[in-house]
């Protein structure tokens, strides 16, 4: 388990709370046609929140798990 002292900052759409993800395993990855998707899950409800790979700190992308090409369900 990697801790970071900065991580990423997102508010969920749906229950509206604002959370972080510290870790890199908080940060999860689709990697589907040459194009790789990042999201966190909101930890109250469960919905996952979309993250921009710019938003991400270059100190915790290597530590991401990508997985495999699958169906992706997310909010904006």
């Amino acid at each position: 388990m990697y801790i970071f002292t900065d991580g990423i900052d997102f508010d969920c759409p749906v229950c509206k709370i604002e959370a972080s993800a510290d870790r890199a395993s908080d940060v999860h990855a689709v990697k589907c046609n040459q194009s790789t998707e990042y999201y966190v899950i909101c930890p109250n409800c469960g919905t996952k929140v979309k993250i921009k790979p710019e938003a991400i700190p270059a100190h915790i992308k290597p530590y991401i798990k990508v997985e495999g090409c699958g169906i992706m369900t997310y909010h904006d």
